[in-house]
């Protein structure tokens, strides 16, 4: 299955993927955004991976590509997967800084949404988010999320704790965001 949007491809992990996950993850200046500590070893990314493909009743993994260049560009997850109450988490990254800021997040995000919302029928989507990462915020807050709490040294990283902002979007809240952007 693949997701597409206006300028992005989501197409799901392959084991294939191996080393370039491995040396997205371990990159320090993409790191310090993520809830995962580094380094992390070849094995270990490996094993992950290799769930990634398997495990994939309540979590779907896809890589962000452009669409123009089919270059993969990032990583975006919807996890827990509840079709009893119909929610879901996300997670996600853009890995080459010079894709920053230009959209592409935003895109894929939508893409995902579109997938989570009218295909699975879900009806809320949950991010968290560092407080030192306001770029996440905003493209999050572009796709229709609201801002709904703070859970306060939510994460331990090398013995430093962080808190996580809560994001949520809703199907209804969504669904006004992607007519207006043409998404649907």
């Amino acid at each position: 299955m693949v997701l597409v949007g206006k300028t992005t491809r989501l197409r799901p992990v392959r084991l294939s993927d191996t080393m370039m996950l491995y040396r997205w993850i371990n990159n320090k200046r993409l790191n310090r955004f993520l809830g995962v500590e580094i380094p992390i070893s070849l094995v270990k990314e490996r094993k992950k991976v290799r769930d990634m493909v398997t495990k994939i009743k309540y979590t779907k993994h896809f890589i962000i590509e452009r669409k123009d260049t089919a270059e993969p560009i990032g990583m975006m997850s919807l996890h827990h997967i509840d079709i009893h109450n119909k929610k879901a988490t996300t997670g996600a990254y853009i890995a080459y800084e010079k894709y920053w800021g230009k959209g592409y997040g935003s895109d894929a995000k939508m893409a995902l949404l579109k997938y989570a919302f009218l295909k699975l029928k879900l009806n809320r989507v949950v991010s968290h988010v560092f407080p030192h990462n306001p770029r996440s915020a905003r493209y999050s807050l572009k796709c229709g999320y609201k801002k709904e709490g703070l859970l306060r040294q939510n994460l331990c990283k090398k013995g430093k704790f962080y808190d996580s902002i809560i994001l949520a979007v809703l199907k209804q809240d969504w669904f006004k965001v992607a007519k207006k952007q043409g998404y649907i």
